[in-house]
């Protein structure tokens, strides 16, 4: 049997929870307000540091050439480079999601080919002895196109201010390389994949270096996908905690 409540207890009550409920609100207004300036200390640290270690010179140099296109997107971690070269158009893609910071173990005996005429020896590029001067590594793809003869496309890493190229590939619908949908996805991620670059004979990757050096595919495009990277990552990540605490805010 349940009796009547006496009036003072349930005074009581209604009380404390209002205590609580008004506690309860000044903790999330000022987690709110903590967290709020603590994502605007991470911002401030970041900008003062956003050209930490990159060589900000070269980087606008490249720039200013005027030779490549530049495409980004804020919040995206693609970014993508494109240019002509007579009748064909060039596209260069990396990710910074595509980053990969070296370490002591990294590979040296069968690395793929230096793209570079002059250096054809990993080992003599990459000292491994300093990591926090070799950076990190960055995946990139190159698409040439031709009007009426498809594409080549070339997987490659930059690495030590050079490129490593990993394999050329050759489609004959340039449509289906470079589209970016789920036909596109399929039919590239089925086409013959050519030798690992290392494996080609000298004649033939000297040939494709060379080749390929013409169109703009030299140490200074790798020397700026790696130096850009750098940047861009941490412009990105500014713009990531601007987007947290302009979220959050009331």
């Amino acid at each position: 049997m349940f009796g009547v409540p006496n009036p003072a207890d349930l005074a009581n009550v209604v009380a404390g929870t209002v205590t609580r409920t008004a506690q309860l609100g000044l903790d999330t207004a000022q987690l709110i307000l903590n967290l709020g300036q603590t994502f605007l200390s991470e911002i401030e640290a970041l900008r003062a540091n956003v050209n930490h270690k990159v060589d900000v010179e070269h980087v606008n140099k490249f720039k200013a050439t005027g030779v490549w296109q530049f495409e980004e997107k804020k919040g995206s971690s693609e970014i993508t480079l494109s240019r002509t070269y007579k009748n064909e158009k060039i596209t260069v893609t990396f990710s910074l999601s595509d980053t990969e910071q070296l370490g002591p173990n990294m590979p040296s005996d069968d690395a793929p080919e230096a793209a570079s005429s002059q250096q054809n020896n990993v080992d003599d590029n990459l000292d491994l002895g300093d990591l926090d001067d070799m950076g990190a590594a960055v995946t990139c793809k190159m698409t040439i196109t031709k009007p009426g003869k498809g594409a080549l496309l070339i997987r490659c890493i930059a690495v030590n201010n050079h490129f490593l190229i990993d394999n050329v590939s050759y489609m004959a619908d340039a449509g289906l390389a470079t589209r970016k949908d789920a036909e596109a996805d399929y039919h590239r991620s089925n086409i013959y994949i050519a030798p690992q670059f290392d494996e080609l004979s000298e004649e033939v990757k000297k040939g494709l270096v060379a080749y390929l050096e013409t169109r703009g595919f030299n140490d200074a495009l790798a020397k700026f996908v790696l130096e850009y990277s750098k940047q861009t990552e941490r412009v990105q990540r500014i713009n990531w905690l601007e987007g947290l605490k302009d979220f959050i805010s009331e």
